[in-house]
């Protein structure tokens, strides 16, 4: 049994390293987009622990066949009990690999506005200006209508309302205002 164990711990830790390898070189690829560089990265994760797996099992003594009927009994607990994990697994890729929402993109979907920081497989981050973060369901970003402020320009309109006392000098007001926006880097 401990040999078994040791076996199976080596083949995934193995795997786990080559994985994060494959990970680092992604992650210097400069020519790739951010988004496809975490596919690629989650893919060959993945990939790799499924094979350090099948390559341990046989090792340990069981026989790949007899894991049909568990893989069978398997996919109809996914199916049935694991369908919105699964969906927003499925989503997850369907937006990494179409690069409809992308990090740093700014976004609207529903009441939830801000910032994409993070694309995962089950849920994307955005982060609005106060500083929240809100954790989207990716089933959510593919079965609705999102927003995407940033898609195809990253220049956007901004209205602010201010106020100003009724007594103030409206024009040196306008003028404080205007040099305060020409004084941040994002504001044209």
């Amino acid at each position: 049994i401990l040999q078994g164990i040791a076996a199976v711990m080596v083949t995934v830790f193995g795997a786990l390293w080559l994985s994060g390898v494959v990970d680092a070189r992604l992650q210097g690829a400069e020519n790739l987009d951010r988004s496809l560089r975490e596919v690629f990265a989650r893919l060959a994760k993945a990939f790799f622990v499924l094979i350090a797996v099948l390559i341990s099992l046989p090792m340990v003594g069981i026989d790949l066949t007899t894991l049909s009927v568990f893989g069978g009994a398997l996919g109809v607990g996914l199916g049935l009990g694991l369908q919105k994990i699964a969906s927003n697994y499925v989503s997850g890729f369907i937006i990494l690999l179409e690069r409809s929402i992308r990090i740093g993109n700014m976004i609207a979907v529903g009441n939830d506005r801000g910032e994409v920081t993070r694309i995962t497989t089950r849920f994307t981050v955005l982060k609005d200006f106060s500083g929240i973060e809100t954790l989207v369901p990716n089933e959510v970003l593919v079965g609705s209508v999102v927003q995407n402020e940033s898609y195809t320009d990253r220049r956007v309109r901004r209205v602010v309302t201010l106020q100003v006392g009724y007594d103030s000098d409206l024009d040196a007001a306008m003028s404080i205002m205007v040099a305060a926006a020409q004084a941040q880097p994002r504001v044209l």
